[in-house]
């Protein structure tokens, strides 16, 4: 008995493109769950108390409010998930640095710019190069985090961080 046939069947009993499709659908199946069905990163243990800063620059007074005053709720835009309470938020007029037409700069005050200081608190954890939090967000000092609190929509740099046993 030959190990394919001539009309390509293996054994002489299951055609050879049906078992390769066959295969193909069980490890797209495989590789799905492996991708996809594993648990969240709440699986990452909350042993520390993160703290870390984010700067929102140049936004318009609503915005300052609307952060001022819902000081929970705080997520990642990307991700809908919790990236801490904010515990102190620092205001400040915007400043920026302008080319004048003779060449030279000059740091201007915006009218009506804001910068926002937030600090944030969250559980988490600190690995020998990284923290991160209990939803499994990297906290890395100058990354952008796209944040949202049910009333604003703004982008954050983080300015720094750091773990306490609280």
């Amino acid at each position: 008995m030959k190990i394919i046939d001539e009309k390509g069947r293996l054994f002489g009993k299951v055609n050879l493109l049906d078992l390769v499709i066959v295969l193909v659908i069980v490890l797209l199946a495989v590789s799905l769950v492996l991708k996809f069905g594993r648990e969240e990163a709440s699986y990452l243990k909350s042993d520390k108390v993160l703290e870390y800063t984010l700067k929102v620059e140049l936004v318009r007074e609503p915005t300052v409010t609307a952060l001022a005053q819902n000081h929970s709720g705080l997520t990642d835009y990307e991700t809908g998930k919790e990236i801490g309470d904010i515990t102190d938020t620092q205001i400040s007029k915007a400043r920026e640095l302008v080319q004048l037409t003779d060449g030279t700069y000059k740091e201007v005050e915006h009218v009506d710019k804001y910068d926002v200081l937030l600090t944030l608190r969250v559980g988490g954890t600190e690995t020998a190069d990284n923290f991160y939090t209990v939803s499994g967000r990297k906290i890395i000092v100058g990354d952008e985090i796209k944040i949202y609190n049910g009333y604003v929509s703004t982008v954050g740099i983080v300015k720094s961080v750091c773990a306490t046993d609280e």
